[in-house]
C-alpha cells in the first residue's frame, strides 16, 4: 500500500527530477524475504514493481529497474545471519539500479547527464532502503509477534549475559538446553 502511495505521489506531484527511483521497492523485497521466504519475496517484488509501473502511467523503465533492484536486494538477505548484513545490500541494490538504468537509457538514447541524475536518485534509494528495512523489521517483528531467523539467531548467541550465567552456574542444564535448541 505504501509503495502504491509513493508511486501515485511521484506521478501526480509536479517535482522536477526522476523521483520514480525514490520509490522504495527494495525495502518491501527485503522485508518479505526476511520475514517469509525468498520465493514469496520475488513474487511480491514483481507484483509491486508492476503496480508501481501501472500507477506511474505504464512506465516500463521503472518496472524493469524496480524488479532488478528488488531481486538483488532480496538475494542479499535470503541467507542473513546478522542484522548488520542488511547494509551489505546497499551496493547490490545500486548495482541493480545501475544496470537497469544504463540498459534502458542506452536503449532509448537518453543523454548521459540525465542517466547520471537517475543514477544519483537510485543511489539515494540504495542508501535509504537498508536503513528503512532495518527499522521496519524490528517494528513488524514486534507488531505482529513474528520471530524471524534473525531474532532466533540473536537469542542463540552464546555471548548473551543470561546464557553465560547459565553456563557458569549450571553447565549440564546449559548443554542440554543448547542441544534441545539445536534439535
Amino acid at each position: 500500500l505504501l509503495q502504491a502511495v509513493f508511486a501515485y505521489l511521484s506521478f501526480t506531484l509536479p517535482i522536477a527530477g526522476p523521483v520514480q527511483y525514490l520509490i522504495l521497492v527494495p525495502v518491501a523485497s527485503m522485508l518479505v524475504a526476511i520475514m517469509f521466504d525468498s520465493r514469496v519475496a520475488f513474487y511480491s517484488t514483481v507484483t509491486v514493481a508492476f503496480l508501481v509501473g501501472a500507477l506511474r502511467g505504464n512506465d516500463y523503465s521503472i518496472i524493469l529497474a524496480s524488479t532488478v533492484a528488488g531481486a538483488m536486494a532480496l538475494y542479499t538477505v535470503r541467507d542473513i545471519k546478522h542484522r548488520t548484513q542488511i547494509f551489505r545490500s546497499l551496493m547490490y541494490i545500486f548495482a541493480g539500479y545501475t544496470a537497469a538504468i544504463c540498459f534502458d537509457g542506452l536503449q532509448r538514447a537518453v543523454p548521459f547527464p540525465e542517466i547520471g541524475t537517475e543514477l544519483l536518485y537510485a543511489f539515494a534509494n540504495a542508501v535509504l532502503s537498508p536503513i528503512l528495512t532495518f527499522g521496519l523489521l524490528y517494528f513488524f517483528e514486534r507488531l505482529f509477534g513474528i520471530d524471524t531467523d534473525l531474532t532466533l539467531l540473536e537469542l542463540s548467541d552464546f555471548n548473551q549475559p543470561l546464557l553465560r550465567e547459565l553456563a557458569a552456574r549450571a553447565p549440564g542444564t546449559f548443554h542440554h538446553s543448547i542441544a534441545m535448541g539445536t534439535l
